[in-house]
């Protein structure tokens, strides 16, 4: 378990994961990084394709 202060709260994570879901893609995989980043490997889920999107198109979706 950490011992320092999350940059990232559980909430947020949780949140976008629901935001990126509400809008019909599927996630595949999700990066934590130390400094605050996060990486999320969505696709569509009709056609299991990898959707690329725009560090913009992800912040509308927060």
């Amino acid at each position: 378990m950490s011992t320092g202060s999350w940059r990232i709260k559980p909430s947020e994570v949780e949140r976008t994961l629901k935001s990126i879901r509400s809008v019909g893609l599927q996630v595949r995989s999700v990066e934590l990084a130390a400094d605050g980043t996060i990486k999320i490997a969505v696709s569509a889920s009709e056609t299991g394709e990898p959707v690329i999107e725009t560090p913009e198109q992800l912040r509308k979706l927060l």
